[in-house]
């Protein structure tokens, strides 16, 4: 049996590896170029966007199960 990268479980090993060294450079880079206050403040605003998110998604579920349609108005809008 031969080494052929180009065979499948071969080949999937590799894209993982690559995907892996890519995925930690990436975070290595962004934590030595990005100051820290510029992280907290995406960090903060990454928490808003996921209250606002779950907000919208529980204004829509009740505006479907009582029928109101104001609310519906409401989450549309947002």
């Amino acid at each position: 049996m031969s080494f052929n990268p180009a065979e499948p479980p071969y080949a999937t090993i590799i894209i993982l590896l690559v995907t892996l060294a890519m995925s930690f450079m990436s975070s290595l880079i962004n934590s030595r170029f990005t100051t820290k206050e510029h992280r907290e403040k995406q960090k903060a605003l990454q928490r808003k966007i996921a209250a606002l998110k779950k907000e919208k998604d529980d204004n829509a579920k009740k505006a479907k199960s009582t029928g109101d349609k104001k609310l519906l108005k409401k989450v549309r809008k947002q």
